[in-house]
């Protein structure tokens, strides 16, 4: 299978983080320290996109700390305080692989106040075992104390100078030297400033548009942007199961809002990534129900796509 180009490309280590030169260099003179002397509480914030939850995952490498000791959370999923005491409880537990125990709570803004009250009491003191690190585009909706018990890592969105030659070593990696060469420079200039800064936002839009030839078709899918994340992926999880019953899918497609032909391209990129590697009837079918465009019929266009796969048997 074809890796998506935003997992391909996400650092795995500092010489792989792309800007953020302050935040890097922040955090490799920390990590020169006695071990004990390095901070057990870190909070990673800016925009989404731009690398909080990929430099936690360095910074844990750094720290020496196994794959089977390193436990992530998205605090959207896992917001109430019970959740938080089930932490509290395993926090206290020794490393089954190494030394230390690192647990990452992206989007830790999410939590609830009740649960931010008790997640503040192991970031007061935590075993010696122990790092945690947060992650939030929201800081502000952290309760203070929180704030003021962690070592703050700051990461900026990419700016246009150097989000473009960013992507310029992408497509040499990916296309060779002649046809990245003849990339249209307008269209990686779109993608920049249609991604806000964001890496993987970038790594998105490049993914949908790559392997196009007409400009104006490029240029649009840009500017369309990068569907939604939370309700697109829920809408490709039920085309995948063949199993899923029109009730259901009809049920979701009443409030979804996302653009519809932004989600048609990102459904098309998404299953023939599957494609290549499955090689399933099912998968073509799918492919079928969404080739034609929907800028005349919209939102019906994508209602009529859905019930097509959904009418599969």
């Amino acid at each position: 299978m074809s890796e998506a180009l935003p997992l391909k490309y996400r650092p795995d280590t500092f010489d792989d983080v792309v800007g953020n030169e302050g935040a890097v260099n922040s955090m490799k003179s920390i990590l020169k320290k006695e071990r004990n002397k390095i901070p057990k509480a870190w909070l990673f914030t800016g925009e989404p996109g731009c690398g909080k939850t990929s430099l936690a995952r360095i910074l844990s490498y750094e720290l020496g700390c196994s794959r089977m000791d390193f436990q992530e959370y998205n605090a959207s999923s896992t917001r109430g305080i019970g959740f938080v005491r089930i932490f509290q409880e395993n926090v206290v537990t020794y490393p089954r692989d190494g030394e230390i125990k690192i647990y990452l709570f992206d989007e830790v803004h999410r939590l609830t106040a009740e649960a931010q009250d008790a997640i503040l009491k192991t970031l007061e003191e935590p075993p010696d075992h122990v790092f945690i690190l947060l992650a939030t585009t929201d800081p502000g909706a952290l309760i203070g104390t929180i704030h003021s018990r962690c070592t703050k890592i700051k990461v900026e969105p990419l700016s246009s100078k150097k989000m473009i030659p960013f992507l310029k070593d992408i497509l040499y990696e990916e296309l060779g030297e002649e046809d990245s060469g003849s990339f249209p420079d307008d269209v990686l200039k779109a993608v920049s400033d249609n991604s806000n800064g964001a890496c993987r936002d970038a790594l998105k839009l490049l993914d949908m548009i790559i392997d196009m030839d007409d400009f104006d078709e490029m240029i649009e899918v840009v500017q369309q942007g990068v569907p939604e994340e939370g309700d697109f992926r829920e809408l490709v999880g039920m085309l995948m199961d063949s199993k899923t019953q029109w009730v259901k899918m009809g049920g979701f497609l009443k409030t979804f809002s996302g653009d519809p032909e932004k989600t048609r391209r990102g459904i098309l990129k998404w299953f023939t990534t599957i494609l290549l590697s499955d090689g399933s009837i099912r998968t073509a079918l799918i492919l079928e129900a969404f080739e034609n465009n929907y800028y005349e019929t919209g939102k019906t266009g994508l209602i009529l796509s859905c019930f097509q796969v959904i009418s599969m048997k």
